[in-house]
């Protein structure tokens, strides 16, 4: 049923093609073309910043950069403090061997007789006297070694191997003489030497001691040897090996 209060101005409005019984309000036509579309409103404000995402995964480790280049060197440092004095060392060795063997006189007392003046792997005989000074110019000059510095002779050794013995209770000595760099005098030094028991044939003997005897530098030193008895004389046929330790 059409509605009793509808307008009057619906009513002349109203298209006479609706084909209705009455008109409701305003009888619609059909739908006309869209209309072109309007221009873009303008852009609204900036939303607040959204809450931070969480951490991604980390990446792998990236590979090894090459190597700088070498920076300049460093300015010297301090000289640093000067060390400890070391320990005093041991001293030097200066050894004797007779080479072939020695035939030295047997006398008692101080009386003359032969004895061997050894060197570096040789040696000559000589007439001495005991204690006495050796005078004589010949080879046994060639025999002294020259003391390069002061020296203390600290220790004597020596040892001999028996080849024959003709005297009772024989003993040999081994004593260090001395004489200045400008002399051909050579006289025992104090305190430097060493006596032991000849040996019997194929037979070794020695001894070593310590002794405190010094030299001056450019000192002339030879090293004699000669053997003694108490009561009788003979020969005493020995090779001889001995060493002095110095300071």
């Amino acid at each position: 049923m059409c509605e009793s209060n509808f307008s009057s101005e619906c009513n002349n409005s109203c298209n006479p093609r609706c084909n209705c019984n009455c008109c409701h309000r305003c009888c619609r036509g059909p739908i006309g073309p869209r209309g072109a579309t309007g221009p873009t409103g303008p852009r609204g404000a900036t939303g607040p910043t959204g809450l931070n995402g969480t951490n991604g995964v980390a990446g792998p480790t990236g590979p090894t950069g090459l190597n700088g280049a070498n920076g300049p060197t460093g300015p010297t440092g301090p000289t640093g403090a000067t060390g400890a004095p070391g320990a005093n060392g041991t001293g030097g060795i200066i050894a004797y061997a007779s080479g072939d063997n020695i035939a030295l006189g047997v006398d008692t007392g101080n009386d003359p007789r032969n004895a061997a003046i050894i060197g570096f792997g040789n040696n000559t005989n000589q007439i001495i006297t005991i204690n006495a000074d050796i005078t004589v110019v010949n080879n046994i000059q060639s025999f002294a070694f020259i003391a390069p510095r002061a020296l203390t002779f600290t220790s004597i050794s020596a040892s001999a191997v028996g080849q024959s013995v003709t005297a009772d209770n024989a003993t040999i000595t081994a004593q260090v003489y001395v004489a200045s760099a400008t002399s051909t005098t050579f006289s025992p030094l104090a305190g430097a030497n060493i006596t032991f028991d000849a040996p019997a044939t194929n037979d070794s003997n020695g001894a070593s001691r310590t002794i405190n005897a010094s030299v001056a530098a450019g000192t002339r030193v030879l090293f004699v040897v000669y053997a003694a008895a108490d009561s009788t004389e003979g020969v005493v046929n020995v090779f001889l090996n001995a060493a002095l330790g110095t300071s």
